[in-house]
């Protein structure tokens, strides 16, 4: 994929096969750059963008979550929700659980908490991770104790320790004052 691509020509459909494309290829500038373009159209976006989140290419899926979450787009939270459930991809369940974090609304009756409590137990690394992280952002007290609980079972544990910190209000850093080093791959 050419770096020299015009993204403002660039339907919603092809502005996340591109952001697809460029992820498979490892050509993250031009990934970010439709990511952004996608971003910048907003509400516009969210209805292909959920309709995406089927879509066949667990790339395609995965871009189209990080897009919703960064959007803060609530009418997706169900069907992020499926996808950090259901995809078999542990990607794409990576990305709708970060996008669940972001999109966390209890106002709007848009509670992540349980949905992300849950996908601790994934059997991925990188899915309980991105879980405990997303946790750590939204700051509810009652990820403690199921966090607590991931982290006595695994001994590559800093991750889910850092989360509970954050959510305690507590500032990890190492004895060198720089934040402590994840165990994330």
């Amino acid at each position: 994929m050419s770096d020299h691509i015009s993204l403002e020509t660039l339907t919603v459909e092809e502005l996340i096969k591109t952001a697809a494309t460029a992820d498979s290829a490892g050509n993250y500038q031009t990934r970010e750059a439709a990511r952004k373009a996608l971003i910048s159209l907003g509400n516009g976006a969210i209805d292909v963008l959920i309709y995406a989140l089927i879509d066949e290419d667990a790339k395609v899926r995965s871009n189209a979550a990080v897009v919703l979450g960064k959007i803060k787009a609530f009418d997706a939270f169900g069907a992020l929700a499926s996808r950090l459930q259901n995809d078999a991809d542990s990607d794409v369940r990576s990305s709708a659980g970060t996008a669940l974090g972001k999109i966390h609304n209890p106002d709007l009756k848009l509670d992540s908490v349980p949905i992300l409590i849950s996908a601790l137990r994934d059997p991925a690394p990188n899915v309980r991770i991105f879980a405990a992280t997303a946790l750590s952002g939204i700051g509810d007290r009652r990820a403690i104790e199921p966090l607590t609980k991931v982290a006595g079972e695994h001994t590559c544990n800093s991750d889910f320790l850092t989360a509970i910190d954050r959510i305690r209000g507590v500032q990890q850093t190492s004895t060198d004052g720089t934040r402590t080093l994840s165990c994330a791959p």
